[in-house]
């Protein structure tokens, strides 16, 4: 494992890919916009694997069995990586990822950095360039009116940004500088500096030169840019090119505005923001500073679940669930009319949100495949069954309302009212397992979400956390909601944490992630010990 540094001119991507030259089989990635998972399918596509494994966080042991083993991966430019300029994913790929990667995958690792390092201390080799004589390979930079109207670019934070938020973020700046700022007129004569897209949206050509403007804006005046950016796209509606922005960019400018504890409370902005830049702005703002019963609380905890990879309106939907079974209706409300379709939308539900430890969510626990029961059941009552994988017993609900009908009870279908304790006293209580304990282990059954039922106009989903029903408003998703993981990508528990507030039921997310080095065994209490 080793890290390339050196000042921005000091040629460290070109000293890289001169690396790549001499190993022909070395595999490389730019790490521009990535995340760690993004950078996971690409070393897995490259290593000829076909996908990834069922559990997905056993990629590394895909690529120890893969051609690519004992190789080098060479990443640049991980100072840009992440959706959004502040990114937290430097931090994230260069101290946690890169071990993980070499030591999983059985590869030699090479990372390019920015010069800082504060980490105490560390065992990776690091070369640090000397400054380039020459100077700064991306050429002057522009002056005059253009610099300021192209300094309101740069403070964009996804690099990427259509022609309406540049013209906001230049109104907010030239306050500041006390004159207006004609992005137009800037576009025409700094088009040397600029590209534009297809969909009319606008970046640097060299990031280099964002990188400059913003080092040398004053950090109050970035602190009041933001503010104002942050006041005008919490107006913006759902769609069209602000929408998609808003969806990328919000939580980061909240966090330079100090205003990110507000966000994260908003159901209907949350519901509007791409799950990638949730997380990382809330490791960005203060790891411990999430509420475990906010929206982004609800967000950190289904990641680290692996609820990820989902379209807006379906990740919407799981916010939706979460928000509801923690009793939190105002929120729900929010979710409902952000604006973000719901492609389907819960019912009701005896489900354990993930994260959570509490009594409430004692029942009833991880559930098998649930199964509809004949109409002879309770005349006039739609019901459904589902054996509890941790007890091996049963349970009957009404299919309409959730009301329990029947067990815990030992035998698949047991009458209407018949029950026993919910703890027998000849049986282990081990009814309510930690989520990490659900969720890291190869052996563990069910999966998070283990089956799905149509009932009338309802679909009945079990798994881990319980049983739930929803309304399908989506027609494509008829035969189901999409399957999730249940574990993340890369674990990476320690990423962000989530903290309990007076009477939050959230846990904690303390368990460091493990480095991979021999097959993973159940703990001694789980059953297939």
């Amino acid at each position: 494992m080793a890290e390339l540094t050196g000042p921005p001119d000091s040629g460290r991507t070109e000293t890289l890919l001169r690396l790549n030259e001499t190993r022909s089989d070395a595999v490389v990635v730019d790490a521009t916009e990535l995340t760690c998972e993004d950078v996971i399918e690409r070393v897995m596509s490259a290593a000829g694997c076909a996908g990834l494994p069922e559990k997905r966080a056993d990629w590394g042991w895909e690529l120890e069995g893969s051609p690519l083993a004992g190789g080098l991966v060479v990443i640049l430019n991980a100072h840009r990586a992440g959706r959004t300029r502040r990114s937290s994913e430097l931090e994230r790929m260069v101290h946690r990822f890169t071990v993980e990667l070499a030591v999983a995958g059985r590869l030699k690792v090479v990372i390019e950095r920015d010069l800082s390092d504060v980490r105490r201390a560390h065992d990776h080799l690091v070369v640090a360039l000397r400054p380039n004589p020459a100077g700064d390979a991306a050429g002057p930079g522009p002056d005059g009116a253009d610099a300021e109207a192209l300094r309101a670019l740069a403070l964009a934070e996804v690099r990427l940004a259509p022609m309406p938020v540049w013209t906001a973020l230049a109104q907010a700046l030239g306050v500041h500088v006390g004159r207006p700022l004609d992005v137009a007129a800037t576009l025409e004569a700094a088009g040397d500096l600029l590209e534009v897209d297809g969909e009319g949206w606008v970046r640097f050509r060299d990031e280099r030169h964002a990188e400059a403007l913003r080092r040398s804006t004053a950090a109050e005046v970035v602190r009041a840019v933001n503010g104002e950016l942050v006041a005008w796209l919490r107006d913006q509606a759902a769609g069209g090119s602000t929408g998609q922005y808003l969806a990328q960019g919000l939580a980061m400018h909240a966090v330079q505005a100090g205003e990110f504890d507000a966000v994260q409370r908003s159901g209907r902005l949350v519901a509007r923001i791409d799950q990638v830049p949730v997380i990382d702005a809330a490791h960005a703002d203060d790891a411990y500073a999430v509420s475990g019963t906010s929206p982004a609380g609800d967000a950190v905890n289904l990641w680290m679940c692996g609820v990820d990879s989902l379209a807006q309106g379906e990740w919407a939907s799981w916010l939706h669930l979460m928000s509801t079974v923690r009793g939190d209706a105002e929120t729900a409300t929010e979710i409902a009319s952000s604006g973000v379709p719901l492609p389907w939308k819960v019912r009701w539900a005896h489900w354990r949100p993930p994260g959570a430890l509490s009594a409430t969510y004692v029942r009833p626990g991880p559930l098998g495949d649930p199964v509809v029961v004949p109409d002879d059941y309770l005349p006039g009552r739609h019901a459904v069954a589902a054996p509890g994988e941790w007890d091996g017993r049963y349970r009957v609900w009404d299919a309409e309302t959730g009301e329990e009908l029947a067990g815990p009870w030992p035998e698949p279908l047991p009458a209407p009212g018949q029950r026993e304790p919910l703890w027998p006293t000849d049986a282990e209580r081990n009814v309510t397992p930690d989520w990490d304990d659900l969720t890291v282990f190869d052996t563990l059954e069910p999966p998070f979400v283990s089956g799905q039922v149509r009932v009338g106009d309802l679909l009945i989903v079990t798994g881990l956390g319980g049983i739930f029903a929803v309304e399908v408003h989506d027609p494509s998703m008829s035969e189901g909601i999409s399957k999730v993981p249940g574990e993340p990508l890369f674990d990476d528990s320690g990423f962000v944490r989530t903290a309990p507030g007076p009477g939050s039921t959230a846990q904690r997310h303390v368990r460091p992630p493990p480095l991979r080095t021999g097959r993973r065994t159940p703990p001694a209490h789980h059953p297939a010990a």
